[in-house]
């Protein structure tokens, strides 16, 4: 889970977007998206979303599944995950298949910025890289990004001036270094749910991005 700071997290919550079986560049990228994003959540928080605010995506994997499933994911020198269920303990078919799915995705990702040399590992064992005006860092459930202020401020007129998610998309990758199919989903996400990047950066300070492989797109300030 990623601690977020205090104030407001708003959360997209009827807002799910998955990437497909593999993640291609992003003009290629096909991003799903729930065409219901009228409940918008706003809910104060000092480390994250409360039982209210948590949302489940269609595929089922929640706050509370990357919880109970994260101290048996590890890591590897290279930054890699894996899932070592104890034995004794029996875990639903169906979660473990959802969290096997997510590890799968984020490792073909790392593999990939492992090789950047602009990528860092941090004390935690994630890799993150940080770029000219946002970053990502890894987790085994997905990527948390970041942009600043100006990013920020540059997607909504970009969205204002009717630009699609391949370009959003493209300015979001230079922005942060992250990955095309990472990229194509955030942009989805922005372009499906319109001005919830601008409600996120209330503090003009820039956004964080929660973007689970199986789960829903979440942003709070910084």
């Amino acid at each position: 889970m990623i601690k977020k700071p205090a104030g407001a997290l708003f959360t997209a919550a009827a807002l799910v977007a998955s990437l497909t079986s593999t993640l291609p560049a992003y003009a290629d990228t096909q991003v799903k998206q729930n065409a219901d994003v009228s409940t918008v959540s706003q809910t104060p928080s000092a480390d994250g979303p409360d039982n209210d605010s948590k949302v489940t995506s269609a595929e089922g994997l929640s706050d509370e599944l990357i919880d109970k499933y994260d101290p048996y994911v590890s890591q590897n020198d290279k930054g890699t995950y894996s899932l070592s269920l104890p034995t004794g303990k029996t875990f639903p078919e169906s979660e473990v298949e959802l969290v096997e799915k997510a590890i799968e995705k984020t490792n073909s990702e790392v593999e990939k910025i492992s090789s950047s040399a602009e990528a860092t590992q941090a004390d935690d064992g994630n890799l993150v890289v940080q770029k000219s005006h946002g970053g990502f860092k890894s987790h085994w459930w997905g990527f948390e990004v970041w942009l600043d202020n100006y990013a920020v401020g540059k997607v909504q007129k970009m969205l204002a001036a009717g630009a699609g998610v391949s370009g959003l998309a493209a300015a979001i990758m230079s922005w942060t270094g992250v990955g095309g199919g990472v990229a194509g989903v955030i942009a989805g996400a922005f372009a499906a749910a319109g001005g919830i990047a601008e409600l996120c950066n209330w503090s003009d300070k820039g956004i964080s991005i929660k973007r689970p492989h199986v789960g829903p797109v979440v942003c709070w300030p910084r």
